[in-house]
């Protein structure tokens, strides 16, 4: 019979698997792109400015690296990926002047998605893990 600490505890469990799952898709994605973009450059011949050498290396670099770290240390991993995507979108608004569009926003958060993802697992499993050794419900 289940009793609420087992679905208490199999909610971080259930958590994880997703942002696993989904972090593993985010990154098959970013690598396709990434080798579209070797075979077929998107810049062409242009000089490449800097700041957006700093915005590539934020999302995706990363915020794919936070992610390979939160399947071993997820607070430390979702802090990584979940804050090397709000400085890039804080970047990016700041060099274009403007908010980018609605659709490209929301893909880069869905692809962005499994650093906050774990962020939320770590901070449900921390809270548990006070609650089992303090004794309290």
């Amino acid at each position: 019979m289940s009793t609420y600490t087992d679905k208490q505890n199999s909610t971080p469990i259930r958590l994880r698997k997703i942002a696993k799952i989904w972090g593993l898709i985010s990154i098959g994605l970013l690598t396709v792109l990434l080798i579209g973009e070797m075979v077929s450059p998107h810049a062409g011949e242009e000089q490449v400015p800097f700041i957006e050498w700093v915005m590539l290396f934020l999302f995706p670099f990363a915020t794919v690296l936070g992610m390979a770290i939160a399947w071993r240390w997820e607070a430390l991993g979702g802090i990584i990926s979940t804050a090397s995507f709000v400085i890039f979108i804080v970047l990016l608004t700041a060099d274009r002047g403007e908010l980018i569009a609605w659709p490209g926003l929301a893909m880069m958060l869905l692809i962005a998605m499994p650093g906050f993802l774990f962020l939320a697992c770590w901070y449900i499993s921390r809270g548990e893990q006070q609650t089992v050794e303090t004794g309290e419900f």
